[in-house]
């Protein structure tokens, strides 16, 4: 990876490293009576290996920093899914997790800047349910305990000689999921959940107080992530022979991140999380494969900054796709952002920002993709 990042007249920084990814994965799959057995085991590592250099217009002009990172990760799972009854189904499943940590860093005459080893170790368990009204409709429910360790990244950004803790907490989750069908062509699917999590030690950039316009990884004591997820699915025949139909689609989803009494920002909203994003499209479709429709993109309000002082407004944007497939041959023309909307895409994060920080990026205007897929 060579990656200049930043240049300016005080600082400039170039990232030439060689990256390398492994893994593998075993599962076992066996059945006993009305237990449903999964097992299996997920192993992985990764390195980064090179330096840190400063640059002039992506040029190397010298090594600022020796980088030598490493990441391993092993998992051991299993689950049993036991059919209670016809229409009971309870899944009870647990994890074994294993992480190493390596990340270190010398400056150009050897001496260490940064070295820090860690590993985590949890266990992880997870006990749902499905009930099943009739053949076409379920309801779910489950809990299972949250647990992420930090990355190379995460850790080579936080302070230095400092483990960051593992994230971990509890989470919920009920919802439905179904197809009903009315008339003889035509048909409506959900599939709806609400969940709520409690964490603690989630893994924040935040900015450095000593050093504004710099940020540091660490841990965040309490926080809560609690949310609405749907997606709404239909299939509406125009007319008797099924020759033409329409399929509306609707996806939503509803955020509530938030602190949970934290002595800095107490109940605030976590930023960068919109309230709400939604992603619909109506589309024409001929049984000769040729499709055709509006979409619409909306995406609401989010903060910029921790003290919940600056607001980044919401935004819609409209588009077009049409196509043509068959079995073997998919044709497909996408425009976005058709009334060529500005609008905030992106942004960064600061504790407290104002008009005058340069944090935010604008959104593509209008664009036209259009691409084919060929299946031998």
């Amino acid at each position: 990876m060579v990656h200049p990042i930043v240049q300016n007249p005080f600082f400039s920084l170039l990232i030439d490293t060689t990256q390398r990814n492994a893994g593998s994965t075993i599962k076992y799959h066996h059945s006993v009576e009305n237990h449903d057995l999964l097992f299996g085991l997920n192993y992985s590592d990764w390195s980064s290996k090179g330096g840190n250099y400063t640059h002039n217009a992506g040029v190397k002009t010298g090594l600022s920093t020796i980088v030598d990172n490493d990441a391993y990760n092993f998992e051991a799972f299993m689950m049993d899914r036991w059919q209670i009854t016809d229409s009971l189904n309870l899944i009870m499943g647990v994890q074994a997790v294993r992480a190493d940590r390596e990340v270190k860093s010398k400056s150009p005459i050897g001496v260490t800047t940064k070295n820090v080893e860690q590993t985590y170790h949890a266990i992880n368990p997870r006990l749902g349910a499905i009930y099943a009204l009739n053949q076409d409709v379920d309801l779910f429910a489950s809990v299972s305990r949250l647990y992420e360790p930090p990355t190379t990244y995460q850790l080579d950004d936080g302070v230095n000689a400092v483990a960051l803790d593992a994230m971990k907490g509890v989470v919920a989750e009920v919802g439905t999921r179904g197809t009903r069908s009315f008339g003889q062509e035509n048909s409506w699917s959900w599939d709806l959940s609400v969940f709520y999590s409690e964490l603690e030690d989630e893994i924040l950039s935040e900015e450095d107080p000593a050093a504004l316009g710099t940020f540091i990884t660490t841990n965040v004591d309490k926080t809560i992530h609690a949310g609405v997820e749907a997606l709404i699915h239909s299939k509406i025949a125009l007319g008797d022979n099924g020759k033409h139909s329409l399929a509306p689609m609707a996806s939503v989803t509803f955020n509530h991140f938030r602190f949970d009494d934290n002595d800095t920002f107490g109940n605030n909203d976590l930023p960068g999380a919109p309230k709400h994003v939604l992603k619909g499209e109506v589309i024409y479709h001929h049984e000769n494969g040729f499709y055709a429709g509006p979409t619409m993109d909306v995406v609401g309000e989010r903060y910029a900054d921790f003290t919940n002082s600056y607001k980044v407004s919401s935004y819609t944007i409209f588009g077009l796709r049409t196509g043509w497939e068959s079995e073997k041959l998919t044709v497909f023309v996408e425009a976005q952002n058709i009334l060529d909307k500005d609008y905030i895409s992106t942004h960064s994060v600061r504790t407290n920002a104002t008009d005058a920080d340069q944090i935010l990026n604008p959104g593509a205007g209008a664009s036209i993709y259009a691409g084919f897929e060929v299946k031998l």
